[in-house]
């Protein structure tokens, strides 16, 4: 088997694979690096609806309304801050500053957070 990755051409299975491993570290430091400094916007076909401490995301198709993801209280904190005016940097200092947890782990679960909310169509960059 062989395969052409980043112009060479690789013959060894194992090569390959790490190749393909090393090329999806380097998109997902791309991706980190471009969502790091974008305003993340909520899309306004989804909104939250808040019951009893339970939020919920909920995509406005025509006349109906569809269940997205439900999200924690600092999933809420994230969502209200997704108004295109806030940086992913300005959201995870507010988090780290309510939350009072490490930067390091606020940014890590804001990335992921804001990834998966993206996915599946809920915000944009």
């Amino acid at each position: 088997m062989m395969s052409i990755i980043q112009g060479l051409l690789i013959t060894n299975p194992k090569e390959i694979e790490a190749a393909k491993n090393n090329a999806k570290k380097i998109i997902g430091q791309i991706e980190m690096e471009g969502l790091w400094s974008s305003r993340p916007k909520r899309e306004a076909m989804v909104s939250a609806v808040v019951m009893a401490k339970k939020t919920t995301l909920y995509r406005n198709n025509g006349n109906k309304y569809l269940s997205v993801c439900n999200i924690n209280q600092t999933g809420k904190m994230v969502w209200e801050l997704c108004d295109g005016n806030h940086s992913t940097k300005d959201i995870c200092r507010s988090i780290v500053q309510s939350c009072q947890v490490s930067e390091e782990t606020v940014r890590n679960d804001v990335f992921f957070f804001l990834s998966e909310l993206k996915k599946i169509g809920a915000i944009r960059l």
